[in-house]
């Protein structure tokens, strides 16, 4: 996720979600790459999901469900993505006719479909 993005997203400021964001990577749990994004210096971020992992065991959280959880999200192709930052509606790169993004969604569809039978 680009890092400039999410405080719109979340209604925060960006000084918080700036301060936020540098305590969960000094702790580990996030990976910040820096990159360009709509002309301005910003910061990729992904979870590091073994050290969430290891932090959910050691406070007793249900980390196999919430690790479920971290691994789904990861698996989105949007999250691995080298074109994220230019990947919007009506653009080159337009979510709704990305093909790994449609194989996504029809095999989620399809694994659905077939544990509700």
């Amino acid at each position: 996720m680009i890092q400039s993005t999410i405080p719109g997203k979340i209604k925060l400021s960006s000084k918080l979600v700036s301060k936020v964001l540098n305590k969960l990577e000094k702790m580990g749990l996030i990976e910040r790459t820096p990159t360009m994004y709509n002309k301005r210096k910003t910061y990729i971020v992904k979870p590091n999901v073994e050290t969430a992992t290891k932090v959910l065991r050691e406070i007793g959280e249900d980390f196999i469900s919430l690790e479920d959880v971290i691994k789904e999200i990861i698996n989105i192709p949007c999250v691995k993505c080298p074109q994220t930052e230019r990947c919007y509606e009506g653009g080159f790169y337009d979510p709704a006719f990305c093909p790994l993004l449609g194989e996504y969604i029809e095999n989620k569809i399809n694994n659905y479909n077939k544990n509700s039978q």
